[in-house]
């Protein structure tokens, strides 16, 4: 019985994962950007969604995709999302673990990096309850970013396909996920270059899936050439193209290197640690060829923001594709050598430390969100009561929240948005219509 424990640890785990991330998801309310899919009560229809999207497509933003996704997942409902989402978030890890080189799910090794793995996702994962608990969050870059793993992990599998409905399935996957979000194509591509040049022996295992980057290239331009893009980069970019080249670029640059040290700088330090007793025992031809790949990707993500006049210092949502790059990286470059002293010191220590960081954030994390989620429904169940008795003149006024977000487990975290006074605030619009009513304002 033992036996057969020890040889499942990775399943029981991802089980746990799984029951772990729906539960919070479903207890997370929708927050911000959801209501922009509910009208009345009730979520947007797919013909609506479809319809919405389309002209978003022409008048403000070409990530029709990942908006789509959200817009679908909030239509759902609170318990079905969560389902999908914790099974999405499960998909993920495991996606991170087979790119990082674990073939066998039954060795008993392979639970330590999946250890190391979820440790990094529950600690080190940047703006988690934006990301993975926010329904628009999770639409626009967890299920993307998933996305855009099974579409590498597909590429670089070692094994000639064998079930053509499975690379067939794979084509629209391989648009979806180049149509996901602009600085994740770029990295993704980049690295899959970098990646073949410095594998050419590979290649022969993966001529007939290297078809697939063309839907991939065709998603991505067509993100990149929505006649919407140049539309919001007017309203966006005017304060911004005010700067000459050279301000703007040495403007994004510095901000893009102050978020890196906010938030990649511990997984960027990991990498260097396990890269560094790589390159103590000479694997030199391992580091370039299986690491660097990845890294560079990541780079490339984080800098192609460079030209970007949205760059919102606390936004670290966009940051997850790099961030997961970086996580591969460093599992794939952890040497489970447990004879060899100095790496045995090393693996102990960092496990012992992520263990305890884990601990202390994830609960207060946890406990954090939890009261956040409670002080946001407080707040929708009192509109759907006043509601009942609803005065027209006076409209539905409602206190402000009797707790705010401190930590980035927290759904409202980094985004300021709520009502106003005056009714005629956008936040207050929208809710008003997503409730069905013509005027809500905060005492």
């Amino acid at each position: 019985m033992l036996v057969k424990i020890k040889n499942n640890l990775n399943y029981l785990a991802v089980g746990a994962v799984f029951a772990f991330v729906s539960f919070w998801t479903a207890k997370t309310p929708a927050w911000s950007d959801d209501f922009n899919n509910i009208v009345n009560g009730k979520g947007l229809t797919f013909l609506q969604i479809a319809q919405t999207q389309y002209h978003r497509y022409f008048v403000w933003s070409g990530r029709v995709v990942a908006e789509s996704i959200a817009s679908i997942l909030v239509s759902l409902g609170r318990i079905p999302f969560g389902v999908l989402n914790g099974l999405v978030f499960a998909i993920m890890s495991l996606l991170i673990l087979k790119l990082a080189g674990v073939s066998n799910l039954h060795e008993p090794k392979s639970f330590i990096k999946y250890t190391f793995i979820l440790l990094g996702l529950f600690w080190l994962m940047p703006s988690f309850g934006q990301v993975v608990l926010w329904t628009s969050g999770s639409g626009n870059y967890l299920w993307t970013a998933t996305l855009n793993l099974a579409f590498i992990y597909y590429i670089l599998k070692k094994v000639d396909p064998k079930k053509w409905a499975v690379l067939c399935l794979m084509i629209p996957v391989s648009f979806l996920s180049g149509a996901s979000n602009e600085n994740s194509g770029v990295g993704v591509i980049a690295f899959l270059l970098l990646y073949f040049a410095l594998n050419k022996e590979q290649i022969r295992f993966m001529k007939t899936r290297l078809l697939l980057l063309l839907p991939y290239l065709l998603g991505y331009i067509f993100l990149i050439v929505a006649p919407g893009n140049s539309v919001r980069a007017r309203v966006h970019d005017a304060w911004f193209m005010q700067f000459s080249l050279f301000d703007r670029l040495t403007m994004r640059f510095t901000g893009l290197n102050d978020i890196v040290s906010a938030k990649l700088l511990i997984p960027l330090i990991l990498l260097i640690l396990f890269v560094a007793l790589r390159l103590v025992h000479k694997d030199y031809k391992f580091v370039i060829a299986e690491v660097l790949p990845y890294f560079v990707g990541a780079a490339l993500m984080v800098y192609a923001l460079v030209m970007s006049p949205e760059l919102d210092p606390n936004a670290g949502r966009m940051y997850l594709l790099p961030f997961l790059f970086v996580l591969i990286a460093t599992t794939k470059s952890m040497e489970l050598v447990f004879d060899d002293q100095l790496n045995r010191f090393v693996l102990i220590l960092v496990f012992m430390v992520m263990f305890l960081e884990t601990f202390l954030s994830l609960s207060s994390g946890f406990i954090d969100s939890m009261k956040t989620n409670i002080a946001i429904q407080l707040r929708y169940d009192s509109i759907s009561e006043q509601k009942k008795h609803y005065n027209h003149k006076r409209g539905i006024v409602v206190s402000p929240y009797s707790y705010v977000g401190q930590t980035k487990y927290s759904v409202s975290k980094e985004t300021d948005f709520d009502m106003v006074a005056k009714p005629t605030g956008p936040y207050n619009i929208l809710l008003s219509r997503a409730f069905g009513v013509t005027k809500i304002s905060i005492k």
